[in-house]
């Protein structure tokens, strides 16, 4: 379903998706992760990640993660009890926000992270959990 969301997004406005450095580094640990303790079979792993580099190469935009953001996080990690790659998600998305609203548009996270789901919510940014929900209305 994740994949479907993402080429619709990029079918009907391809500058509407933005992905941060991080998200591609989890993505691809979560695949080595899992082939690791033998979830994954060594061909379907490396299909996938082949998939993954080349959805990461047509992603029309990248938030760079500087020191900054970084920093700004450690407000967010404590704020909403999550773990540090998600207070930095959380920090890239609001000064994203920030950035959007002088052209009057909202960010939309996509996110099935109960606990980072929570958090953006939080902060008045609007969630999409691609697993259950349809981002066409949004």
């Amino acid at each position: 379903m994740v994949k479907d969301t993402i080429h619709r997004v990029l079918a009907d406005n391809p500058r509407r998706l933005v992905v941060s450095a991080l998200t591609s580094l989890e993505t691809l640990a979560i695949l080595n992760r899992r082939r690791n303790e033998a979830q994954i079979p060594l061909p379907d792993f490396l299909r996938s990640l082949q998939g993954v580099l080349r959805a990461i190469r047509r992603f029309p935009h990248y938030l760079v993660i500087d020191d900054r953001r970084i920093l700004a996080s450690a407000t967010y990690t404590l704020k909403h009890n999550i773990n540090s790659a998600d207070a930095i998600h959380v920090a890239v998305l609001l000064s994203l926000r920030d950035t959007l609203q002088r052209a009057s548009e909202d960010p939309v996270r996509l996110a099935d992270d109960k606990r980072l789901v929570r958090a953006v919510h939080v902060e008045g940014v609007t969630v999409v959990d691609p697993e259950q929900d349809s981002i066409t209305g949004v």
